[in-house]
């Protein structure tokens, strides 16, 4: 396995500015409080790549800078947090719909755990100066993003 887990991310099959209808359809059925208008998924969908991840694949390895992060389409994973000298420790489910290395949203800083694949599953990945970008762009998408983590941080 690559030292990069989004190195081999396939980019997505529509033209600059078009809706990724494969990503729209994920996005739409996200908790968001208030749904995202179609201008939103437009822009959304412009920032992120489809990868396909094998079972046991670290996503997210704590520690790293909070550079890139996905949203999970389909299978499911869990967290980690290891402490040096000790067996890491499990917690937190990760299923469809779920943003990961949400650090990449909007805080930076680094990855405070690992995030691993428990079956194989799709992601559309994203990187952290791209989300920061549409933010800028599109400033109403900021407090969406952010509630939907809460709510995602409140489940876990």
């Amino acid at each position: 396995p690559s030292a990069d887990p989004f190195a081999a991310v396939r980019p997505g099959a529509v033209a600059a500015g078009e809706l990724n209808q494969e990503f729209a359809l994920l996005a739409r059925s996200m908790a968001f409080d208030t749904p995202l208008s179609e201008s939103e998924l437009r822009l959304l969908s412009g920032v992120v790549r489809r990868k396909a991840v094998t079972a046991g694949e670290v996503l997210v390895r704590q520690g790293q800078p909070a550079e890139q992060g996905a949203i999970v389409a389909s299978g499911l994973g869990h967290m980690q947090y290891t402490t040096p000298g000790r067996s890491p420790v499990e917690f937190g489910e990760i299923r469809q719909g779920d943003i990961i290395g949400e650090c990449a949203v909007g805080a930076g800083g680094y990855h405070g755990c690992s995030v691993v694949a428990d079956t194989s599953c799709v992601v559309w990945t994203f990187e952290a100066s791209a989300m920061a970008d549409l933010q800028r762009k599109a400033p109403e998408l900021g407090p969406k993003l952010r509630a939907l983590l809460l709510g995602q941080q409140s489940r876990k």
